[in-house]
């Protein structure tokens, strides 16, 4: 059913089979599960905040599954953020994910808008869509703070509301995006589309950062990054991004693997001879 039902007293069998109960079932059973969602759009309507077994509020995934969304499948939330991994092994393929808010998520940080991945959590997420989703506490579309693969996948007109940074992505674990797009996102407070976190590591493989923007003052209307984290970038494309601060495409120290295009490299450090500036894709 695409209506959004909680089973109150989850047995490991799928009553009403709801998104949240499949969940809920795969949470309590042993080892990992698959759930294939079938075209639809998925409402999350029962609203709560700050509880952690999934029957209220956001989606919480505590152990290993796999969610396959297949044709064109939407989660679209009315009551707040949309998922909240907080352990396991979790893979989702396929799911374009919208509307949700992290705000009223005070125990989490009010970070992840569309996504919250937990420290000690794997997340990797293929061929998904991120779009107008909002945070308070960073990380409009995606707040990271354990290991997370972003392949293949489109995250746009997210923000990171109030006074938060990484309108798109919030890194404060180990993230890889590869053969991305992040577009038209903003931040309040840097990284219009990513903000990279202290102690933490990005990795862009063949992945395009345009139209982004950084309000407030502050720079890195592309990317923005915390001087002691580690940013490598292969073939990608950082340009046409806004910041009302200095720098409007990169606020970081770099580790260039070649093949990059950065139209204003002022504040990146660490391009090389093999990568290209001041040009406009």
């Amino acid at each position: 059913t695409f209506t959004d039902i909680a089973d109150p007293t989850p047995e490991g069998t799928c009553d009403s089979c709801s998104l949240r109960e499949a969940i809920q079932e795969a949470n309590l059973l042993a080892g990992p599960d698959v759930i294939n969602l079938p075209p639809g759009t998925y409402s999350m309507d029962i609203a709560g905040a700050d509880e952690d077994l999934g029957l209220t509020g956001d989606l919480d995934i505590t152990d290993d599954v796999t969610i396959i969304g297949i044709g064109t499948t939407n989660i679209e939330s009315h009551v707040g953020r949309i998922l909240h991994v907080h352990g396991g092994n979790v893979s989702i393929t396929g799911l374009t994910l919208r509307q949700g808010d992290a705000n009223n998520d005070q125990d989490s940080g009010s970070a992840g808008g569309a996504v919250h991945n937990a420290a000690g959590s794997t997340l990797t997420l293929n061929l998904c869509t991120m779009t107008i989703n909002q945070a308070q506490g960073g990380g409009g579309a995606i707040f990271n703070a354990g290991t997370l693969s972003l392949n293949g996948s489109t995250l746009s007109a997210n923000s990171g509301v109030g006074s938060s940074r990484g309108g798109a992505v919030f890194n404060s674990g180990t993230m890889t995006v590869t053969n991305c797009t992040l577009n038209a996102n903003s931040s309040t407070d840097g990284g219009g589309a990513i903000y990279n976190g202290p102690g933490s590591v990005l990795i862009l493989n063949n992945t395009t950062i345009t139209d982004n923007a950084s309000t407030g003052g502050v720079g890195g209307g592309g990317i923005k990054a915390d001087a002691s984290s580690t940013v490598s970038i292969s073939n990608t494309v950082i340009a046409n991004n806004n910041a009302s601060g200095a720098n409007d495409d990169c606020e970081a120290s770099l580790t260039s693997f070649g093949s990059n295009l950065v139209e204003d490299a002022d504040g990146c450090a660490g391009l090389g001879p093999n990568d290209i500036t001041l040009v406009d894709p």
